[in-house]
């Protein structure tokens, strides 16, 4: 190898080194402004702040862990009342549970939305849990805290929030409609799979909160027989409730309730 050779390749990889450094630095000082906060959390903060639709996001709680969820901007405002958009808090089924953040609407809320985009006036808050959690448990606080930081982050009428899920959703639901009610404008269970209803019923009594619930006729024998005890209890206790049973088999009501425009 001669002198020649040997110095580009000596002044060459200097250069390279040097570059490495350099970029190593930058990188370190970058870091170090965003370290105290989620960089995922600051991105995605970031590109909501001019997306309608459906966006996908992430919560960083003080203890450490994350909230996945959908969101839904509207892409119209003529719900709007000083402002404030209505909202609606969804909690999925026990089958969409994951962490993709995405699975909690696939198959039963998101597609009607989907279909109704371009009109929906309604912001959508939905929450992803673990497989191993339940919404009537452990999981109720991320229910909570997703609504509570959508509130404050985003033009949300805090008197316009519906509460809705579907089937162990729709169970967990009772759970925190029971505790909290009132914090919903409206409660809409879509085939419950509870048949502990009495402290939900007691709640709504007193509340006179409205409640819209749904669920099929031809359900499996259980889930059929404690949804309508339990829309006939609510209306002897005088609750504002309307009844939605559909002469259909499954467990698929929420394909036909979230498409109904009367609910919204």
């Amino acid at each position: 190898m001669s002198k020649r050779f040997r110095f580009l390749v000596s002044k060459r990889s200097g250069l390279m080194v040097g570059l490495f450094a350099w970029f190593a630095g930058c990188g370190y000082l970058l870091w170090s402004d965003y370290a105290r906060m989620p960089f995922a959390r600051w991105r995605e903060q970031q590109a909501v702040s001019d997306q309608r639709g459906f966006v996908q996001r992430r919560w960083l709680q003080n203890d450490g862990t994350t909230i996945r969820l959908l969101e839904f901007v509207p892409r119209v405002d003529h719900a709007v009342r000083d402002g404030k958009y209505p909202a609606i808090l969804f909690l999925h089924g026990m089958g969409d549970g994951g962490e993709d953040g995405l699975r909690q609407i696939a198959n039963t809320f998101g597609r009607p939305v989907w279909e109704m985009q371009e009109s929906f006036p309604f912001y959508v808050i939905a929450p992803q849990i673990r497989l191993d959690q339940h919404w009537s448990s452990d999981a109720m606080p991320i229910a909570m805290a997703a609504l509570d930081q959508a509130i404050a982050e985003r033009p949300i009428d805090p008197n316009r929030v519906i509460l809705s899920g579907v089937s162990s959703g729709a169970a967990g639901l009772l759970e925190i409609a029971t505790q909290f009610p009132e914090r919903f404008a409206k409660v809409v269970p879509v085939s419950n799979t509870s048949g502990d209803y009495e402290p939900f019923v007691d709640a709504m009594a007193i509340a006179k909160k409205p409640v819209w619930m749904f669920y099929n006729v031809q359900d499996a024998a259980d889930v059929a027989l404690q949804n309508r005890q339990m829309g006939e209890a609510l209306k002897q206790a005088e609750v504002p409730v309307e009844v939605t049973a559909y002469e259909r088999t499954g467990h698929d009501a929420w394909n036909y309730a979230y498409r109904d425009p009367a609910l919204y």
